[in-house]
């Protein structure tokens, strides 16, 4: 085995250069997103070796579409299971489109948490008992409660808070504005983003 330390993200076929026979893991997480993170933390342990692997690549600051001139560049299609999809394959808003739901997903390291913008807010607990929840959720009301408990424990350990200094920043205070003129208030919501060195 190598002695190279590992980068963040490295396509599999490097993976499999660096590694070759080496190549063996108790645990293999898919997604690297906020449920693939969770999984993995969850299930390491001294004597597993937990793998997360993830389909697209690692995205850093300055790669990420800043007008709108440069988001075609960053947004692949696909029209059913069987399309091949159309657009940059590396693409971090990744559209699917099907009969009965459309999805936009998080393609890199970092799944949904690559275009949620770190949002951590929950959802008011009476949308729960509309008609298009499933009825595990929308007819029994211990399971909402188990849900909502959940959300909670996963708010508290991604440290998700409002953003300091956040009522300082001209999106805010141009959202807030548009938000006054509609007769709303704009609200600091709870990001999973750091604001301060911990």
């Amino acid at each position: 085995m190598s002695d190279t330390p590992l980068r963040w993200a490295q396509p599999a076929e490097q993976w499999l250069h660096e590694f070759n026979d080496a190549l063996v893991c108790d645990v293999l997480v898919v997604g690297t997103g906020y449920g693939g993170s969770f999984a993995a933390q969850e299930l390491a342990t001294p004597d597993a070796r937990v793998w997360v692997l993830e389909r697209g690549r690692e995205h850093a600051p300055g790669d990420f579409p800043d007008s709108i001139g440069d988001l075609p560049g960053h947004v692949r299609i696909q029209s059913g299971i069987d399309s091949k999809g159309v657009g940059n394959r590396h693409a971090v808003l990744d559209f699917r489109q099907h009969d009965t739901v459309s999805v936009l997903v998080g393609n890199g390291l970092g799944g949904g948490s690559l275009i949620n913008a770190g949002v951590a807010l929950q959802p008011d607990p009476k949308l729960f008992t509309d008609q298009r929840w499933p009825s595990h959720y929308r007819d029994q009301p211990e399971n909402r409660t188990t849900l909502v408990q959940a959300m909670d424990e996963v708010q508290v350990r991604l440290q998700a808070a409002p953003f300091v200094g956040a009522t300082e920043l001209r999106k805010f205070q141009v959202l807030e504005q548009l938000g006054r003129s509609m007769g709303e208030t704009a609200h600091r919501v709870p990001l999973t983003i750091a604001s301060q060195d911990q």
